[in-house]
């Protein structure tokens, strides 16, 4: 990254330095948070990753109470998800073979 740096824009420098300052006051968990989120969103292709900036943009455009209920939403989905996935179910619909 020393390296890089210097062909870096100005703005993500300013945003790895705001990162790099506020990562250290993180507790374990939430670096491992950070962390995992970095990952995936290395794995993401241009395009992936333009959709998620768009789908960001859009949520932070709902009112508040429209925010909260989307992130219900996305929690039990979620946490529906885990739990097919703990008990062996396949989270895809069932077919028929006919």
């Amino acid at each position: 990254m020393v390296q890089q740096w210097d062909t870096l824009p100005e703005l993500q420098r300013q945003r790895l330095l705001q990162t790099a300052k506020h990562y250290s006051k993180l507790t374990p968990e939430q670096k491992q948070r950070y962390h995992s989120r970095l990952e995936k969103w290395s794995r993401l292709t241009p395009e992936q990753r333009e959709a998620a900036r768009k789908k960001y943009r859009a949520f932070n455009k709902l009112p508040a109470k429209e925010r909260e209920k989307v992130k219900k939403m996305v929690k039990e989905e979620q946490a529906r998800k885990a739990q097919q996935s703990a008990s062996g179910v396949s989270a895809a619909p069932a077919t028929d073979p006919q």
